[in-house]
Formats: C-alpha cells, structure tokens, sequence
C-alpha cells in the first residue's frame, strides 16, 4: 500500500514592479504591458513555474525618485500587491549631468527610504539593496 500525498496549489500572488526606464523596458508599446526587459524574463519564469502569479510592471521612463514618491501611493499600495520591487535611483544621478537638475544623497535617501521603504505595511516583503 503507498502513501498519497495531496499537493496544493499556491495561492495566487501579485508581484509588482516599479521604477524608472530600466523597469519600463518599453511595457507600453507591449501588449502584455510587461516591457521587454527584466519584468518580462521574470514574468516569463512566474509563468512557467508559478503560473498563478500575476506580474505588473508599472515602470515609467524618465522616473526620478521624487516621481515615484509621488505615484507610489496609487501605482503600488492601493494595489496590495504580495510582493514589490523597486528600481529607480539613475536618473536622479544621471539628469545631474544631462539637465543640470541636481538631486541630493539626502534627499535621494529621503524619498527612497522615507517615502516608499517606510510607507509599505507587512505583509509585503520588501528587499533593500
């Protein structure tokens, strides 16, 4: 006689991604809305090995800090999302040198980690690098 074992199902996630153009990735000129970056080779994966999960990629080109700060809100908590990454930071470097728009490590610091670190409740996990 052999023992069965009864497998369930995971329980639906949603992953969201957000960020400036490396996020984007092109996402909307995609039907999918998934760009053609890393979201989509995650997305790809989740489909494949986790195929209840729903990946939302909500990056927008040109994205500075204070542009995320501002969005963060509506564009990921009102969407309760299981799971959150974050990838913004270049362009607040890089427009220092392009547009002359210099935006300050303290103030960088204030709207990455005040803003959108500590305005996320648990359960999401969320990972600082």
């Amino acid at each position: 006689m052999s023992a069965m074992t009864a497998t369930t199902a995971p329980a639906s996630r949603t992953l969201l991604f957000i960020g400036d153009s490396i996020t984007d990735a092109g996402r909307r000129e995609d039907p999918e809305e998934l760009g053609h970056g890393y979201v989509r080779l995650l997305a790809d994966h989740y489909a494949a090995h986790e195929p209840t999960a729903t990946v939302i990629n909500l990056g927008i080109g040109g994205d500075k800090v204070a542009d995320l700060e501002a969005r963060f809100g509506p564009d990921c908590l009102d969407l309760a999302p299981d799971l959150v990454t974050i990838y913004v930071g270049v362009n607040d470097s890089w427009h220092s040198f392009t547009r002359g728009e210099h935006v300050s490590e303290e103030s960088f610091e204030q709207g990455y980690y005040g803003t959108c670190w500590h305005s996320w409740r648990p359960p999401c996990p969320m990972h600082r690098c």
